[in-house]
């Protein structure tokens, strides 16, 4: 939880104070819409790596949404040589002009992080390794 925090932390920073085309480097590179399966000892990990980071979101000064999330479970689970993509979507806001963003992660065909909302979302952008 330790790690997830401080990453949430720098994930933070870098999406408030740093243009998009700085920080979305860190993401990896654009890739298509491709899953890849995993095996069950990175399903495991994955799961894991998830819970240490809305438990660690749940307990800070902030509210860490769903990007700064995305990030730190991305860069956790590279950490541990487990393939992930970051995943931005878009939609149109109910009750006005406006659009939403959201933004989940995949590991192989679970999505790890986000996901509760995703299939409302038009996918713009994917991050893979």
């Amino acid at each position: 939880m330790l790690e997830a925090a401080v990453l949430l932390a720098f994930a933070q920073i870098l999406v408030k104070a740093t243009p998009y085309s700085w920080w979305s480097r860190l993401l990896g590179p654009i890739s298509g819409d491709q899953e890849k399966g995993n095996a069950a000892a990175e399903t495991e990990i994955a799961g894991s790596m998830a819970w240490a980071v809305n438990m660690a979101a749940r307990y800070l000064p902030w509210n860490a949404v769903c990007l700064p999330r995305a990030m730190v479970a991305k860069w956790m689970l590279a950490r541990r040589s487990v393939s992930s993509t970051l995943v931005l979507g878009v939609r149109k806001a109910r009750h006005s002009t406006d659009t939403d963003l959201h933004a989940w992660l995949r590991a192989g065909r679970q999505t790890v992080i986000g996901g509760e909302v995703a299939d409302q979302f038009t996918i713009i952008a994917c991050y893979g390794e």
